[in-house]
């Protein structure tokens, strides 16, 4: 921001609290990228303290453009984040609050942050969403284990689901397997297993009755109605019978101990090349393991126009190497 923080005090504050939320999201976004301090702040006050759709508008920001603001908070040494929001914002009544909390708590290296997420997986709401699908990028065999469990709570299968499809292990991919015989979930289940797996749904694969599941709730949309990353995504419903009989034959050639993306081993390093090729659908979630792997220094805005997302995952391609590679509990700090 050309004339700095005085401006933006000037300009940009009053609109945090107009009554047009795009106003809001416009102001907030702007003094994201304005890279001061006060911008910033003014930005994480509006999330933990704002208005209903103030705080909405202020997470959407920082889902767009909390890459810079995340980065400008690292202390000299790298090392960690100063902390930029109150810890109660982690056990905020609001959702979109303990959302954002979440991730920037895991951003900044912290454990309670961590710790947050393994109390909030049976949350019905979209921290709650968010928290299942850091578990699964991020967890470890116990955590993943109770990620399963509950595939036995009807309303949050789908959304379970979808998260284990992004945890690349095996013991994930093949709980995914019973649920391609409930008419209601065979399709998001299948998507899970073959994004692990590598199978792709095609001739006899393909369930006869056509495709797509019904009665389900999109991962795409939280328990409140509002979109969730990604879009719509025509899923095909699969033949339960004929992808197990490939599973039976194919297990043999996957390690236990790997964790796998479209069928090839997977690591942190990864992420980026991973991105580059996926379908926009099944983006959000990588681009988050991303900046919390990276600790902020790589933010793709996967809302953003495909050629600022291409932009930034082509310049973050020398920083693969960096990325900490093991399950999140391993290196947060206290």
């Amino acid at each position: 921001m050309v004339a700095g923080s005085k401006a933006a005090e000037r300009l940009l504050l009053p609109a945090l609290t107009h009554e047009d939320p795009e106003y809001i999201r416009a102001a907030c976004m702007a003094l994201l990228r304005s890279g001061t301090e006060v911008g910033v702040d003014s930005v994480l006050r509006t999330l933990t303290q704002g208005e209903q759709d103030a705080r909405k508008e202020a997470q959407r920001a920082l889902a767009l453009d909390g890459g810079p603001a995340l980065r400008r908070e690292y202390c000299d040494s790298e090392q960690e984040l100063r902390a930029v929001e109150p810890r109660e914002a982690l056990h905020s009544p609001d959702p979109a609050v303990r959302e954002a909390a979440l991730v920037l708590g895991l951003v900044r290296g912290q454990r309670i942050a961590w710790q947050a997420c393994q109390q909030q997986l049976d949350a019905r709401d979209a921290a709650g969403s968010t928290a299942r699908l850091l578990l699964a990028v991020g967890g470890d065999d116990k955590d993943i284990e109770r990620l399963k469990s509950l595939l036995q709570v009807s309303n949050l299968r789908a959304d379970v689901l979808w998260a284990l499809g992004f945890s690349g292990r095996l013991s994930a991919a093949e709980a995914c397997l019973p649920w391609m015989h409930d008419k209601a979930f065979a399709s998001i289940a299948a998507e899970a297993f073959c994004s692990i797996v590598g199978l792709k749904l095609e001739g006899p694969l393909v369930s006869e009755e056509g495709s797509g599941d019904e009665g389900f709730m999109s991962p795409e949309e939280d328990l409140d109605g509002d979109p969730r990353p990604g879009g719509e995504a025509a899923l095909i419903a699969p033949h339960p019978e004929a992808v197990e009989s490939w599973w039976a034959r194919a297990r043999k050639g996957f390690n236990p101990a790997e964790r796998y993306f479209g069928g090839a081993p997977f690591s942190a390093s990864g992420l980026v090349p991973a991105l580059l090729s996926i379908p926009m659908r099944r983006r959000p979630p990588l681009a988050l393991e991303l900046l919390i792997r990276s600790q902020g220094r790589i933010a793709v805005e996967v809302r953003s126009w495909t050629h600022v997302q291409w932009e930034q995952l082509h310049a973050a391609q020398g920083e693969s190497g960096r990325l900490k590679a093991q399950p999140f509990a391993a290196w947060l700090g206290g």
